[in-house]
């Protein structure tokens, strides 16, 4: 979903910015996400708060870099710009899936078990 929000984003634009590239940096960032997430919860362990305010860090890093990652995908100039590309293509591709899940719920080829 993050990728194929990066991949929007550039096309917002005018550009197009290859899936496979925006796949790959995005699994890069996940990896490095997985790392920072693994060493938040060790030092959960020693130090509670610490582990906390280590995984806040940690996701803000993340995003932050995915900017970068977009933006140079994406050749823009400006990382606001970027961001909020980013952002309304991540508002998109959540609200198409949820349409589509809406719609496959409607139509019964989804049910959610517990819910009448």
């Amino acid at each position: 979903m993050v990728a194929l929000s990066v991949v929007l984003c550039g096309r917002m634009f005018g550009l197009k910015p290859p899936f496979a590239r925006a796949l790959i940096a995005v699994l890069w960032l996940q990896f490095l996400l997985l790392g920072a997430m693994a060493a938040s919860m060790l030092a959960g362990l020693l130090l509670p708060m610490a582990g906390g305010l280590l995984g806040m860090v940690a996701l803000v890093f993340y995003l932050w870099l995915l900017v970068c990652f977009a933006s140079v995908l994406a050749r823009i100039e400006s990382l606001l710009v970027a961001g909020l590309g980013l952002i309304l293509a991540g508002l998109i591709v959540s609200l198409g899936f949820g349409l589509v899940l809406s719609l496959l719920i409607a139509t019964g080829l989804v049910t959610i078990p517990g819910v009448a």
